[in-house]
């Protein structure tokens, strides 16, 4: 006993189609705007800190102690070991997990931007075809 299956009309495969492409370009320019909101509030967010991170590097002395590398390389030869540890405990560790947060999340919907704006633009020329 085989049975027939029966194959929808191209009329409907074809309103289907448009559908769901209607319902993937909707979907795209939702996430464009959440990730182009994510992207000005990043950018927004980043200048502030990193004025904070670049004043928090200023104050720690990290750089006295870097410019001893290259002013007194002579007596760093024994000394590399305290210079390393100074040079760690003087780097202010929140201000720098904060930076690379800000710079991430830019850099991350600045990516997904990208990625839908390519959604975006490659059915609307399909569209148009």
């Amino acid at each position: 006993m085989s049975q027939i299956i029966p194959e929808p009309s191209t009329r409907l495969l074809s309103t289907i189609m448009n559908r769901i492409s209607e319902e993937k370009i909707k979907s795209a320019k939702r996430r464009t705007r959440l990730t182009a909101a994510v992207f000005a509030i990043s950018l927004t967010c980043l200048i502030p800190v990193l004025q904070s991170f670049i004043t928090a590097f200023h104050e720690s002395g990290f750089w006295q102690f870097a410019s001893l590398i290259i002013t007194d390389m002579d007596v760093i030869g024994g000394l590399w070991q305290d210079l390393a540890l100074s040079l760690a405990e003087s780097v202010p560790v929140w201000h720098t997990i904060f930076t690379l947060g800000a710079v991430f999340a830019m850099l991350g919907s600045l990516r997904l931007l990208g990625c839908y704006m390519k959604i975006l633009f490659n059915t609307s020329a399909r569209q148009l075809t």
